[in-house]
């Protein structure tokens, strides 16, 4: 027997973030209690069934209405509980091996379309100006941010990325520029080029930084010696997120826009895949995939 407490404690002894393991342990204990309510007796990991996971998948689905790749997530603990028991010798079949993946099309990343960068860059404008006029003391953290969102959505570069900026990074002139980034995913460096638009964002901010002891690119104004937080990057697109009226606004949305726009522009994938930092270029073929909004407005065109 493998009681639901030794498969939580599974989760438990693995180097995980708290947050992963809380992810775990809800969808185990989500899953032990269906399954409990099915067969009216105590959880045990040995008696789940191919069977039994394929109508938990069907209950996720259709009863519950969860999207594909919800449910894949809710699987996710699964299939890592049973890799870790066979492992352990403690079963000797996966019943996890019967379960086929469900099918869904596959959808381009949410992105900002043309008239949502304009709504956002028009918020920017108009905010700088009203605290040019009202907040001559605060005026630099408002140039801080607009020059932030201007840089993640001219870079395409992941929140991480942006933090570890540092001010000997970078190379910036009147007609071109270029960034090493030193602490990309998996720990790879890369060399990117500035267009004109992060130029410009970068100088804005550079000539309105106070001097600091961190040497951070992006830092606080109050407690300039301060490194600005991924948090406090994230709550300042937040806060555009609600001045330009988004739907959604969030620093993986600029990584993507910057994607969709090169794509747009009839850029290659493998150079799309370079200023990325993808490994893979698989990876990068999801820009080239229709969005919903894509879509949406290919049916317009039928009126």
């Amino acid at each position: 027997m493998i009681t639901l407490e030794q498969c939580l404690q599974l989760c438990d002894s693995q180097g995980w973030a708290e947050s992963t393991k809380n992810y775990y342990r809800c969808d185990i204990h989500d899953f032990a209690h269906y399954w409990e309510a099915k067969k009216g007796q105590s959880f045990d990991l040995t008696k789940v069934s191919t069977r039994g996971l394929r109508a938990y998948q069907d209950n996720l689905q259709d009863e519950r209405g969860l999207r594909a790749s919800s449910v894949e997530r809710k699987f996710a603990p699964l299939h890592f509980l049973f890799r870790q028991v066979l492992r352990q010798g403690w079963m000797s079949t996966n019943p996890m091996e019967g379960i086929k993946r469900i099918r869904q099309v596959e959808m381009a990343p949410r992105s900002l379309d043309k008239n949502e960068q304009a709504m956002l860059m028009r918020a920017i404008r108009q905010e700088l100006e009203s605290a040019l006029r009202h907040y001559p003391i605060r005026w630099r953290t408002y140039q801080r941010d607009a020059s932030l969102v201007i840089f993640l959505l001219n870079t395409g570069l992941r929140i991480n990325e942006t933090h570890n900026v540092k001010l000997d990074d970078f190379q910036l002139s009147e007609r071109k520029g270029r960034l090493l980034v030193r602490r990309g995913k998996g720990r790879k460096e890369r060399r990117i080029p500035l267009n004109l638009h992060a130029r410009k964002a970068m100088q804005e901010w550079l000539a309105v930084r106070p001097q600091s002891e961190t040497n951070h690119l992006w830092t606080t104004v109050e407690r300039s010696d301060t490194a600005l937080s991924t948090r406090s990057m994230q709550r300042i697109l937040s806060r555009y997120k609600k001045l330009a009226g988004l739907e959604r606004f969030s620093p993986h949305i600029c990584r993507h826009t910057f994607a969709k726009n090169l794509i747009n522009e009839g850029v290659g994938l493998e150079k799309v895949a370079k200023l990325l930092g993808h490994a893979n270029l698989n990876t990068t073929k999801i820009y080239i995939t229709p969005s919903e909004e894509d879509l949406a407005e290919a049916v317009r065109t039928l009126g």
